[in-house]
Parts: structure tokens; sequence; C-alpha cells
């Protein structure tokens, strides 16, 4: 081919290259090109831009044009070929920038331990995938700084526990453990096993804040004890625990979110039951009373809906949602707002909420959450007497 003719040539990419190599892969040659076929799987323009900037500063012989180069597909296949001159420049930077980074770490690291011995040097052209430091952010490391985190700090842990209550952090949790429900029978059990014991209701859930947080972050083994997740891994002390059989026995981390409603509803039934305030962060615009008159016609409707579907939903809408919508939503009725709030969530709507009235409004939140608590507790005691006088 006439020399004057290269200049016309297509110029050789990283994609031109990936195109080409898949064509190899396609007839068995992945096996004879491993190195070139983890380069194409993003691996080394994943670190390249990641270092490109400390390449400057770092490497003796880098220039700064090259090292302003973001690679991609478009890049010119030079990056890739070692060279101390011209675009090669960008492969052998980064090659000795990552040897000497894991140098460095392992030097600092037996620095810090007092290990004396000096270290087996290996050749770069016979390094193996034994001889690197490999570890995944979220899988290896997380886990092993939550193991040794220390939770003693008061106001630290009351800043983190409100940090979680927050529909994303949930969303979070779920999406990295799949989530399920608690059986009623367990659930009644828990509730019997904690005597109606405020403090221990609040210390676990205080223990489940902080379990939610970080499993929302680091995910975890869904079928792994709930009670070990808190003392194993994240070292929470014995009397931080779940505080009832029941519980520690068949809670695993698919149960974590089911478990903080349990306790999140029984604290506030507990505090309304004895006249304190169950909601702090409440926007005053929701607490509105209700006329006499208003108030009975709740009440009748009410008295057809089943309460063990009705409170818990009503609770996770005042602790995770309107709070942070109250100045949009103060108008609407509470029937269509609940009807949007359970839509959205993707939860099938509870038989006889249709015909809460249309006067009660969102502005009567507060009142809503009394009356359907005074009727939780009214039928808990009609259930319960016939056992009482049998006894």
């Amino acid at each position: 081919m006439s020399r004057a003719l290269w200049k016309y040539r297509r110029q050789i990419t990283v994609e031109h290259l990936g195109n080409s190599f898949q064509q190899e892969v396609l007839s068995g040659g992945e096996q004879q090109y491993k190195v070139l076929d983890v380069f194409l799987k993003q691996s080394f323009k994943i670190a390249w831009n990641s270092a490109d900037h400390f390449l400057v500063t770092k490497v003796v012989f880098v220039c700064h044009r090259p090292c302003n180069t973001t690679m991609d597909n478009d890049c010119p296949i030079a990056m890739l070929l070692p060279s101390t001159t011209g675009m090669g420049v960008c492969s052998t930077s980064l090659t000795f920038f990552l040897v000497n980074t894991h140098d460095e770490f392992l030097g600092a690291y037996r620095r810090a331990t007092n290990q004396e011995s000096a270290l087996d040097r290996v050749s770069v052209p016979e390094v193996t995938m034994s001889h690197l430091i490999a570890y995944d952010p979220e899988r290896d490391l997380l886990p092993l700084i939550l193991a040794h985190c220390n939770y003693s700090l008061e106001e630290e842990r009351f800043a983190f526990s409100r940090d979680t209550r927050d529909d994303a952090v949930f969303a979070s949790l779920t999406d990295k453990i799949p989530q399920d429900y608690i059986s009623r029978v367990v659930e009644g059990q828990i509730i019997v096993d904690l005597r109606s014991s405020l403090s221990d209701v609040c210390d676990v859930l205080a223990s489940l804040d902080i379990a939610i947080g970080f499993l929302a972050s680091s995910g975890g083994q869904p079928g792994r004890l709930l009670k070990w997740y808190l003392h194993e891994v994240l070292k929470l002390p014995k009397e931080r625990g779940l505080k009832s059989p029941t519980a520690e026995q068949h809670c695993n981390l698919s149960h974590t979110l089911a478990l903080w409603r349990l306790m999140a509803l029984e604290r506030a039934k507990i505090m309304s039951r004895n006249k304190q305030e169950p909601f702090e962060e409440m926007p005053d615009v929701f607490m509105e009373r209700l006329g006499s008159s208003d108030l009975a016609h709740l009440n009748r409707e009410l008295r057809k809906i089943d309460m063990d579907l009705f409170l818990p939903q009503l609770l996770e809408m005042i602790l995770l949602n309107v709070k942070n919508v109250a100045e949009n939503i103060s108008t609407m009725s509470f029937g269509e707002y609940l009807e949007l709030y359970l839509e959205e969530k993707g939860v099938e709507q509870i038989p006889g909420t249709e015909n809460i009235p249309d006067d009660i409004k969102m502005t009567h939140l507060k009142a809503v959450w009394n009356s359907a608590v005074q009727l939780s507790d009214d039928f808990q005691k009609n259930v319960s007497q016939p056992l009482l006088e049998v006894q």
C-alpha cells in the first residue's frame, strides 16, 4: 500500500480491537489471550480513568498530554501498547503506578504490624493473580470495618438512627436483601415476650436502626439470624439484642423491616396509651382536632377495617412519608392520600378504607391515629376477655 494512503486508513481503536478479538473468541481464542480478554472487559479503562490524575506527580517519565486523555472505545490502541514515548506511555505509567502503590500499601501494613522480615520479590512478567491484593469494597472491606465499629457514643447513635428512617434507606435494604413478613402468631408472641416494656421496645428499635443502616449499604445473607448479625458482625453487646427469645429464634435478616415495623408500632401504641407524644417530628399541620360528630362518623367506619392491616401502614406513612411533603398534602382528604400512598408502594388497598368520610382531611392525621389505636386496644380486650373468664 502506498505510504500516502496510510493517513486515510481507519484508525485502529480500542473498539476496533475489541470487535476483532470477539471474532477470535468465537473460535476459541479467549484461553490463549486471557490478559487481553481482561483488558477488553473494561478493567484497564476503569483503572486508567480512576488513576490518570495521579500519574503526572507519581511517575517521572509521564507527560501531561497523554494523562489528560480519558480512555474510551474511541482511543487509539497505542494506549495499550507499553512504551516510554508517545501514547504507549499510558499503559507503562499505569502499570508502574499500580505496582508501586501495591508495594507501598504492603510496606505501610508491615510497618504498622511490626513485621521486619524481607518480602519476596516477583518480577512484573511473572506476576499471577495470587500475588495481588484484590477485594470488593462492599463484599470484603465494608463488613470488616463494621465488625470493628464502636457504637458507644449516644449522640452518634441517635443521629444515625434518625438517618435510617427514610423510604430510600428501606428501599435500598429491600433491594440488597429481599424482605419477608413475620407471621401474626410469631408477632403476637414477640409482643408477649416484651411485656409492653417501653424501654425494651426502644432498645430493640435502636439496635434495628443501626442494623438497617449497615445492611442497606453492605447487604447480607437473608437466611442469617438477625441475632447473629447484631452480635457477631456489628459486635453490639448482649444487652442491645432483640430482648425476645421468639424474635431471636425466628427472625432472619429477611425479617429486619418487618420486625422494625412491629417495634415501631408497639412503641407508638404504648406511648399513645400513656398519653405521651409518639411522633416527635410530626408537623403541627397534621394535629388538627375533630369535632364530636366527625369523630363519631370516623369511628364507625374504622370499626369495619382490619386494624392489623391498617395500623402498620398508617404508622409507616407517618414516620417515613408525610413529614417530607406536609405542605403539599395538608388539604387532601385522608382517604384520598392513603389510596395514593398504598398504590405508590404497590400495596393492595385495605378493605373499608374507601368509606372513610371525605371530611376527614390529612390535617386530622393525628386524630385518625388516636382513634385507630383506641379501637385496636378495645378489640384486643374483647378478644382476650373470655379467656380471662375461663381462667
